[in-house]
C-alpha cells in the first residue's frame, strides 16, 4: 500500500521537480526547503483573514505599550486588564491558524515524499556495485531463492541463487529474520531494469534504476508481511547536507527520579533515526518560514 502511494506521488511530482536531480544535492535541498517555506507563507493569503490578523498585531502591540506604561505607574488593575486583553487578542489570532496548516498538508507531503525518494541519498554511478537484500521470516532460513537471469546490462557478481541466511538484531546474537543478498551492477539506461525473483512458489518483480539520476529504494515491500521486503544497502551513499549534517539517533532518555529510571530497561536504547536530509531541510524551512512573512507583508 505504501509503495503504491509512493509511486503515485512520484508520478505527480517528478514532472514538476525532477529537473532538480541535475543540480548538486545541496542546491536541490535549498530549493525544496525554500519552496516549502513559501507554501507555508502564501497559503495564508487565501486561508486567513489578513485584515483581522493585521488589526490583532497592531492592537497587541498597542496593549503591550499600555502595559509598560501601567507598570511604570504601578497601576496593578490596569496591568491585569491589559494582560487579559493581550490574551484575548492572541486567542482570536490563533483561531486563524487551523486552515493554513490544513491547506499546507498536501503540498508539503508531496514535497517530502519526493525529497526522500530522490535526494535523501546520492545516486550510485551506473556500473557501480550495489547490494540488494531480501528479507524473509526466520522459518525460511536455509531456503534457496533464485534471481531469474536479468536483462542485458545487469551483472550479478555473487550468483543468481542465494541461500537465506540468519539476520541478527543489533545485539548481534538474536536471529530476527532471514535474508539473501545479491551484489549488482548495471549499465546506464533511462528505463529501470526489471529484476525477477522466484521465491515461495511465485515470481516477484523489482525495479533497478540506473539512469544516473535516481536510485531505487531504499526499501520496497511486497505482500502483507515482512517476508517480502527488498532493501538496497545505500548507507554509504547517504546524503549529508552541506557535508556536515549527519543522522540523529534518538534514544530513550536515561532520566532518574528518586533513584528510579523512568524509562527502565529501555533507557539509552535507540528509538528511531532522524535522517540527515530531514534535519537539513528543517534547519532551512523553519527560519525561512518566519523570515518570508514580514518580507512579503503577510500576517
Amino acid at each position: 500500500m505504501f509503495d503504491t502511494i509512493n509511486k503515485i506521488v512520484l508520478a505527480v511530482t517528478d514532472p514538476v521537480m525532477g529537473w532538480m536531480l541535475h543540480l548538486p544535492r545541496d542546491a536541490a535541498l535549498l530549493i525544496v526547503a525554500i519552496a516549502t517555506a513559501l507554501v507555508l507563507t502564501l497559503v495564508r493569503v487565501k486561508t486567513t483573514d489578513q485584515g483581522l490578523l493585521r488589526r490583532c498585531k497592531h492592537d497587541k502591540k498597542r496593549q503591550k505599550e499600555l502595559l509598560r506604561e501601567a507598570k511604570k505607574r504601578g497601576d496593578k488593575d490596569a496591568q491585569k486588564r491589559h494582560r487579559t486583553t493581550i490574551g484575548q487578542i492572541g486567542l482570536k489570532a490563533v483561531r486563524q491558524e487551523g486552515w493554513p496548516l490544513l491547506a499546507s498538508v498536501l503540498p508539503i507531503a508531496l514535497i517530502a515524499v519526493w525529497t526522500f525518494a530522490r535526494i535523501a541519498y546520492h545516486t550510485p554511478d551506473p556500473g557501480e556495485g550495489i547490494t540488494l537484500r531480501m528479507y524473509f521470516p526466520a522459518e525460511a532460513i536455509t531456503d534457496l531463492v533464485h534471481m531469474l537471469p536479468p536483462e542485458g546490462g545487469v551483472r550479478v557478481s555473487n550468483g543468481l541463487i542465494r541461500r537465506v541466511e540468519d539476520d541478527y538484531a543489533p545485539d548481534g546474537l538474536t536471529v530476527v529474520a532471514g535474508r539473501a543478498d545479491w551484489t549488482l551492477s548495471a549499465q546506464k539506461r533511462d528505463e529501470p531494469y526489471a529484476l525477477r525473483f522466484r521465491c515461495k512458489g511465485k515470481i516477484i518483480e523489482h525495479e533497478l534504476c540506473a539512469d544516473g539520476l535516481r536510485y531505487t529504494g531504499p526499501i520496497t515491500r511486497y505482500g502483507p508481511e515482512n517476508e517480502e521486503v527488498f532493501e538496497y544497502r545505500l548507507q554509504e551513499h547517504k546524503y549529508h547536507p552541506f557535508g556536515v549534517i549527519g543522522d540523529w539517533d534518538v534514544r530513550a532518555p536515561g532520566w532518574t527520579l528518586l533513584g528510579w529510571t523512568i524509562f527502565g530497561p529501555y533507557a539509552g536504547q535507540k528509538m528511531f533515526i532522524v535522517n540527515a536530509w530531514l534535519i537539513g531541510y528543517l534547519l532551512i524551512v523553519i527560519p525561512f518560514a518566519f523570515i518570508s512573512r514580514p518580507l512579503l507583508r503577510i500576517c
